[in-house]
């Protein structure tokens, strides 16, 4: 899984990297409560994160699985008198059905990300190849 924060910069903005950094923390804490021990959870850079997830065992328990991390990821933080509110766009690959090595995948992934970004966010989608 790609995913890339929605409304991240306007926060990190307009509140200072202080409470973008905070932001940024407690996702990855929610992140990291809602996958196993054996699945790994990684911030790529700035607002985007990667989820590698081993046998899934089905296409309704993705779902259920990308439906929760949305909703965590929604759900408000406080900070200091502040409530931030931030959504996620994620795009979801599958191995080896949509590729074999870390580069085709996140390559593909973050396509997926960027449909899901433009269909208004606070979704998800599978890479479908053109």
């Amino acid at each position: 899984m790609f995913i890339d924060l929605d409304e991240f910069k306007e926060i990190n903005d307009q509140r200072g990297h202080n409470i973008g950094d905070e932001v940024l923390k407690c996702i990855t804490d929610r992140l990291l409560g809602l996958v196993r021990s054996t699945d790994l959870v990684a911030r790529l850079g700035g607002d985007e994160f990667t989820i590698i997830m081993n046998q899934v065992s089905s296409d309704a328990d993705l779902e259920i699985i990308v439906q929760k991390i949305l909703s965590a990821v929604q759900s408000p933080i406080q900070l200091d008198g502040f409530t931030a509110s931030v959504s996620a766009s994620i795009g979801v690959v599958t191995c080896p059905g949509d590729g074999f090595n870390a580069d085709e995948l996140l390559n593909k992934s973050d396509r997926a990300m960027y449909v899901a970004k433009a269909k208004g966010k606070n979704q998800w989608q599978r890479y479908q190849s053109s």
